[in-house]
């Protein structure tokens, strides 16, 4: 069965905020899409309170991304 994205993108201090829930686990996973990292790295401490640096992050493709995800990325 294929993951189902289950909300209406948002717009929340410069990144669009997508929710997603996995079909097979009902896990519910909340990403922040932006082109730019200070956005991203902003969402980021707005979460958890941890401040990255991006700037030096090492970035690879995950194979096991979700199919709903990756529609959300484009």
């Amino acid at each position: 069965m294929l993951e189902s994205s289950c909300s209406i993108p948002t717009l929340h201090q410069g990144c669009i905020e997508e929710i997603v829930i996995l079909d097979k686990t009902r896990d519910l996973l909340k990403y922040s899409l932006s082109n730019s990292l200070d956005d991203i790295q902003i969402a980021i401490y707005s979460r958890t309170g941890h401040n990255v640096n991006l700037e030096k992050a090492a970035w690879k493709i995950n194979p096991g991304l979700s199919i709903s995800v990756k529609h959300s990325m484009r």
